[in-house]
């Protein structure tokens, strides 16, 4: 190491055996890479330069030299570097190439390795640790490139100051590339060398890469469905299990990749040598137990008193890779916390399993040269090794592994999904994408449209005193109009996250933005902790990652994580995020029910959603149906006049104003279906009204919420799926599907299943069919475990008297026969008396409309003596 600084006060300085002139602005080499604080004994062993030739064309470097105001190395004749190429020189190549995992093209400061050409020098170029230049010079003396850093006061030809910051050891000065157009930044100033990444000898540089496919995503949570996800990967391993993960501790996971083992997969599991706490003995014993069964396992270590030096602080990653097919991303350690076997326990995360090679083999690049077994800091499991003993082998011998899972309040709502269709995927690594300014993260975060919701264990407001990048893009992502909601870890980073909360809520407030930021409530949402590093965009795009949102992860840890860009899988994690949001409660859920479980052809089936509902400070403003016969309806009652129309028949009257305010039901001589449906409304409260005088007048607004209640027929059998979409006033949405069988028209008089409360009695009441029907027996629907039976039924009017008796729980007890055959006329009306038995299904109601008619109650008096107006009981004559 030197000390010095070189000042030029004139163009034309003496360097050695030349001058220093004007920049030749004809040739662009430029030095791209400086390392200059190294690991290695005398410092200077490990010292290189790296020259990029930008241009379309070849450059003769023939003359050239490189000088740091003190020391001078020459390029030999004749050296040519071809277009879009770079060069090595290395003080010792063997050095170098034991560091870098490469040969160097020249070798300047000794002769240590044969096969590297030595460039001519005069006197010793080594540079300070402190501050120095280094000055590249064509064959005619004029320099072509400077790098100035430290304290150097130079103040010449080719930089304009102030210096480049010093950096620690290990890390290498790399010169900023255009994210755009990939070519270096070269403004000689230092500028051109801020990026925010951190270049540590040995990391990687692996370029930013989007998968486009068509296949299928599976989506998983934690503590939801994890660990089930995760075991049938590993149990669906035919040749290779390859996985990075920080921390290992769950022994039932273990247990699945022995089982591996066993059939023949190849398992090779890199871990991190230094966590936070050390390494847990658990984890000693599952990395002995693999590697005694035939798996592989490397720790990646930090050994400086031997000389070894980790390439990045932590190995903080968490994905596993099977068969170069399946990648599997984690926020989550697999821990019994991270991954829980019993999913009522454990931390928030997300996770994800992609099946499509090309992002496999993208990352079976990056799991291979992390570890690379060349390389001093990835260090095969040993036990007793004579240097660390049992640091990075076997637990102590008094060790027991404990299997007790633990178990927990929470209710797991969320099963794990597939998803099939064109997905656009791009691997995020830390450090080499994960703090690209228009890509990446925060390119991300840039392009949000509409919304950007952030869970993450914590935020730090500042890095090392300058704000932070992903949170600034938030904020501005709010500025520009988004919806933004920031959820953060409650108790672990609780300090830094109330500053953040604070930073952002000041800001909120003074610029009026729709902007949130709080802090989970774990307890209320039955959670262990809320781990998650998660991103969602537009409800479009998702980050799924392992990157905590601090200075120290994204620029010198090994992290994973993928963007993925599709609606459906996006959709999944912000109903996850959501749920964590409110606490607990499902921000928007759809439901509804209609007026017939098993209608029949052409009868006009009811639906109502009134059972959706979403969080009181938003509203639902859409109603979206597909009835399952290629048949939508989107728009409710905003056709009231021609919708109701639809629905009339002989024994109803429509009158409608022409304002389409208000609508007149009046029954003129019975209830029918359709006004017995809205009665039910009004009572709910789900259609506004001025007056309602009985059930012989409704007066109904047809323009509230559109799309709530609507009526469908089918015109074929079948089984049909219905699906109704709601979306609210943020445009979440949440779908629910409902099996519908639809049989053909037969004379069947069916009540349709009852509900409980229920008691046996005596029903009195009447029947008028809209068709005439054929009826020899009477079924009655039991309650649930119960004998609920009719033990008499009598049918009669003027011109018909038929009655039925049980005969006991024998044979099909369910039935009771009439004494024959007879027909119930369509548009007649019939008494009926029926005495049940045990428990029968009741319909809580004085009326009832079926597909085939009309029943009401007149009375009901149980066994017991006490009457009720309002049981229909639960049957269907046939």
């Amino acid at each position: 190491m030197k000390q010095q600084w070189c000042l030029v006060l004139a163009l034309v300085v003496l360097i050695g055996s030349g001058t220093v002139s004007a920049v030749n602005t004809t040739q662009t080499t430029v030095i791209t890479e400086l390392f200059y604080d190294t690991y290695l004994k005398g410092d200077t062993d490990g010292e290189f330069i790296r020259l990029h030739n930008p241009t379309e064309t070849t450059i003769c470097l023939g003359g050239w030299q490189i000088t740091d105001c003190e020391g001078v190395i020459t390029f030999p004749a004749q050296m040519n570097l071809s277009a879009g190429e770079s060069i090595y020189l290395a003080y010792n190549a063997t050095a170098f190439c034991e560091e870098m995992r490469r040969q160097a093209d020249f070798e300047y400061g000794v002769d240590s390795s044969e096969p590297t050409r030595i460039m001519a020098k005069s006197g010793k170029l080594a540079f300070s640790n402190k501050g120095d230049e280094v000055i590249l010079k064509d064959n005619k003396g004029e320099v072509i490139d400077a790098v100035i850093y430290g304290n150097s006061r130079y103040a010449g030809v080719g930089w304009t100051a102030p210096s480049i910051e010093s950096v620690n050891a290990g890390v290498i000065l790399e010169r900023d590339r255009n994210e755009t157009t990939g070519q270096y930044e070269d403004t000689n100033t230092s500028s051109d060398w801020d990026d925010y990444r951190l270049y540590v000898i040995g990391q990687s540089h692996f370029p930013y890469a989007t998968f486009s496919f068509n296949g299928t995503v599976t989506a998983f949570t934690s503590p939801d469905s994890s660990f089930n996800e995760i075991v049938n990967a590993i149990d669906s391993a035919k040749e290779s299990l390859s996985l990075t993960v920080y921390q290992f501790h769950n022994l039932y996971l273990m247990d699945h990749i022995i089982d591996a083992i066993a059939r023949g997969v190849k398992v090779r599991i890199l871990l991190e040598g230094g966590p936070v706490m050390g390494i847990a003995d658990a984890e000693r014993y599952i990395a002995n137990q693999i590697v005694t069964t035939g798996g592989e396992v490397r720790f990646m270590i930090n050994e400086n008193a031997q000389g070894i030096y980790d390439r990045y602080t932590f190995n903080h990653a968490k994905y596993a890779l099977i068969d170069n097919e399946t990648t599997i991303v984690t926020s989550e350690n697999w821990k019994n916390t991270g991954v829980p076997i019993n999913n009522t326990f454990g931390n928030r995360g997300w996770g994800v399993l992609v099946n499509n090679p090309d992002v496999t083999n993208y990352f079976c690049e990056v799991f291979f040269d992390d570890w690379n077994s060349a390389r001093t800091d990835s260090f095969a499991f040993r036990a007793n090794d004579t240097i660390y003993g049992n640091k990075y082998g076997s637990p102590p011998q008094e060790f027991v592994p404990n299997r007790i899972i633990p178990t927990g309040k929470y209710l797991h709502p969320f099963d794990s999904a597939s998803f099939s269709g064109m997905f656009i995927i791009t691997p995020v690594l830390a450090p080499d994408t994960a703090l690209l300014q228009t890509n990446s993260i925060i390119g991300m975060i840039n392009a949000a449209d509409s919304s950007v919701y952030v869970e993450q264990l914590y935020i730090y407001k500042d890095w090392n005193s300058k704000p932070n990048p992903y949170l600034e893009a938030v904020i501005n992502a709010s500025r520009r109009g988004c919806e933004v909601k920031i959820l953060l870890e409650s108790k672990y980073g609780k300090e830094h996250n109330e500053a953040t909360l604070k930073y952002v809520s000041d800001i909120a407030t003074s610029e009026r933005l729709e902007l949130e930021a709080k802090l989970v409530d774990n307890e209320a949402i039955g959670l262990n902790k809320t781990h998650n590093k998660g991103v969602i965009v537009d409800r479009r795009a998702v980050l799924i990652s392992s990157i905590n949102w601090n200075e120290h992860s994204p620029r010198n840890n090994r992290e994973v994580g993928l963007i993925i860009q599709n609606e459906a899988v996006a959709k999944y994690y912000t109903d996850v995020f959501l749920y964590d949001w409110y606490s607990g409660s499902l921000p928007l859920v759809a439901g509804f029910t209609s007026s017939a479980t098993q209608p029949v052809v052409n009868q006009i089936v009811l639906f109502d959603a009134s059972s959706s509902s979403c969080v009181p400070e938003r509203d639902i403003t859409k109603y979206q149906w597909d009835f399952g016969d290629e048949k939508q309806d989107e728009s409710g009652w905003n056709r009231v006049n021609s919708w109701l129309y639809q629905l009339q028949n002989s024994d109803l009257d429509v009158i409608a104003n022409t304002s389409f305010d208000l609508v007149v039901i009046d029954y003129c001589r019975n209830q029918t279906e359709v006004a017995d449906f809205y009665a039910n409304a009004f009572r709910r409260g789900y259609v506004p009204y001025s007056t309602v005088r009985d059930l012989d007048d409704l007066i109904i607004n047809p323009g509230y919420e559109p799309g709530k209640m609507v009526s469908h027929t089918y015109s074929c059998a079948g089984n049909y799926v219905v699906n109704l979409t709601v979306t609210d006033n943020h445009g979440a949405t949440d779908t629910v599907f409902k099996n519908l069988n639809v049989s053909s028209v037969s004379a069947v008089f069916d009540t349709g299943a009852g509900t409980y409360p229920s008691i046996f009695g005596t029903h009195n009441g009447t029947i008028k069919p809209n068709r005439t029907i054929e009826v020899q027996t009477l079924y009655t629907y039991p309650c649930e475990g119960t004998g609920g039976h009719t033990d008499y039924a009598r049918i009669w009017n003027e011109t018909l008297d038929v009655t039925a008796n049980w005969t006991g729980y024998s044979g099909d007890w369910h039935n009771v026969s009439f004494d024959g055959s007879f027909a119930l006329v369509k548009n007649e009306t019939y008494n009926y008396t029926i005495r049940t038995g045990s428990y029968p299904q009741i319909h809580h109601s004085a009326n009832l409309s079926t597909h085939a008619g009309f029943i009401t109650c007149s009375e009901f008096m149980d066994a017991n003596g006490k009457r009720y107006s309002n049981w229909v009981p639960a049957m269907r004559l046939v």
